[in-house]
């Protein structure tokens, strides 16, 4: 696991040691499949990759960049989609002069929303979970084998394998929604959060501000 803490990363856990302890962090994505290798935004907007699969990304101004499995893709400030790494489900093809306003990177697949609106998928697709319904997004997340859209209207709308409940979303309207591996949650205006799919433990009674739904937490 790994943060940021004054500009600087810092980990905690198994093979921690091996991620670079930057003092010009931004943000940081790391491999959700136990697998030790990672990418950091920089404060000038640059990339760089640790680990045990050779990501690189040409010179650009980023300002996401999000890791799979073995593969890792990054939106620059035009909206342009670069993707490295392993290609065996194609999960890091694209589309042709497509460009994107939000960027999601799953372990195997991964989605975006382009400039014209539309939610557009790639990669790993055994269970539906890259043909997104023809919605008009404001948000998408991606999980395991399931993905989950935001309407306008803060409903959600999930596609893909649904083997534990993971497309089951209970009606209501959301202000944020985050995408597990075979779970996700969402929170209302009042700070209530609701769950689906596999979710293990009970969930909380207090009121949030944020929510993040892990690998199995």
């Amino acid at each position: 696991t790994c943060g940021i803490d004054n500009d600087k990363i810092r980990c905690w856990g198994e093979q921690s040691e091996i991620v670079p302890r930057s003092a010009n962090a931004l943000d940081i994505s790391v491999a959700t499949n136990n697998q030790p290798r990672g990418c950091q935004l920089t404060v000038e907007n640059e990339i760089s990759c640790w680990g045990d699969v050779n990501f690189f990304f040409p010179s650009d101004v980023y300002h996401f960049v999000g890791v799979g499995k073995q593969h890792a893709c990054a939106l620059n400030q035009e909206g342009e989609v670069t993707c490295t790494g392993n290609n065996d489900v194609n999960d890091i093809a694209l589309p042709p002069e497509m460009n994107f306003s939000v960027l999601r990177v799953g372990s195997e697949h991964n989605c975006g929303i382009n400039t014209e609106n539309t939610t557009y998928c790639w990669g790993n697709n055994i269970d539906g979970q890259s043909d997104p319904p023809d919605r008009d997004f404001v948000d998408v997340q991606v999980g395991g084998n399931f993905s989950c859209g935001q309407l306008r209207d803060g409903s959600i709308e999930c596609w893909g394998n649904n083997d534990v409940g993971q497309l089951d979303v209970q009606l209501g309207f959301y202000n944020k929604m985050s995408v597990g591996w075979r779970h996700a949650c969402a929170l209302t205006d009042a700070g209530q959060v609701t769950c689906w799919g596999d979710v293990i433990g009970n969930i909380p009674p207090q009121n949030f501000v944020q929510i993040f739904a892990g690998r199995e937490y």
